[in-house]
């Protein structure tokens, strides 16, 4: 589920991987949990079931990771339009796992809303 043209190294496409395939959205209760690459850009995105009366499954992005040119990691949230904000209270990160734990955590309901 992730497509890999990237900056980012293999141990982190790996800890993406894991992480991704223990998540079922909450919001739904059914569905997957993936992330797309692009360059050095990570997109958590979560798929459900078609809403009533839709055909397509619902397509839902929950936060970025990017990867600067020192290696370490910024988190960002997307407001309802998708644009993308840093996630401020978390300082950027060389470690996927602290900042894909505040996303488990979303103490600002900014992720799994």
């Amino acid at each position: 589920m992730s497509r890999s043209t990237s900056a980012v190294p293999e141990a982190d496409l790996e800890c993406l991987r894991a992480w991704c395939g223990t998540h079922v959205p909450l919001t739904v209760r059914q569905g997957t949990v993936s992330f797309e690459v692009s360059s050095s850009v990570v997109t958590v995105v979560e798929h459900g079931p078609p809403r009533p009366g839709l055909a397509d499954p619902t397509v839902r992005v929950i936060a970025q990771l990017r990867r600067g040119p020192d290696g370490f990691w910024s988190l960002y949230w997307a407001d309802r339009d998708e644009h993308w904000h840093p996630y401020r209270p978390l300082p950027d990160s060389r470690s996927l796992v602290d900042l894909l734990a505040e996303v488990d955590r979303d103490p600002l309901t900014v992720f799994w809303h």
